[in-house]
């Protein structure tokens, strides 16, 4: 039975659960549900909780939306730095997942609305180009790319950079001169070198 798709296309594996014998407030029921992968015979185990009478395979699609979750906390680690912190201070800790988590969001949004277009046009005879390419979805790792790709990158003209380039080595300028100075303050005798 499948219990959703993955990356690679319907997971199938062998499925059976058995109920818990215990005490459960009114019309709930538990069970330990046993997942077996057909290919390699590995086994894993869930424990679930419903209301009576829940069919095994509702219990295997709520098992399969677990995956679901698992992704989405990993591209948020992969791609916002969910999990890349140093904090020392609650406060510090709590602004860092804020910022990931309204990153991881508006990631998923804007894939969601994408993906969402792609498929409007698709249905509606419009082929934008890519589509009848048999391109995949936007991925969050992607819609990243792309967003620091076309919207953060500065572009500079050559007269920019050089501008700027004048600017740092006038502000060096001016620290050497300002620690020459107070050498020359503090030693009578010392010459700053020429240029």
């Amino acid at each position: 039975m499948s219990c959703g798709d993955g990356a690679h296309g319907p997971r199938v594996y062998d499925w059976v659960s058995t109920p818990i014998r215990a005490r459960f407030p009114h019309r709930q029921r538990g069970w330990v549900l046993a997942r077996r992968n057909i290919t390699t015979g590995e086994l894993a185990y869930y424990v679930c909780f419903g209301p009576r009478g829940t069919r095994l395979r509702t219990l295997v699609r709520t098992a399969g939306a677990r995956w679901a979750v698992e992704e989405s906390f990993q591209t948020a680690k992969n791609e916002v730095g969910l999990d890349q912190y140093q904090a020392r201070r609650y406060d510090a800790w709590y602004a860092h997942i804020t910022l990931a988590m309204a990153a991881a969001a508006f990631l998923t949004i804007i894939r969601a609305t994408e993906n969402a277009e792609a498929a409007t046009q698709v249905t509606k005879g419009h082929h934008r180009k890519g589509d009848a390419d048999g391109l995949i979805p936007l991925s969050a790792n992607e819609i990243r790319r792309l967003f620091a790709t076309l919207i953060l990158t500065v572009r500079r003209t050559a007269a920019h950079i050089l501008a700027w380039s004048d600017f740092r080595r006038l502000c060096c300028r001016r620290a050497r001169d300002s620690h020459h100075r107070k050498r020359l303050e503090r030693h009578g005798s010392y010459e700053p070198p020429k240029q």
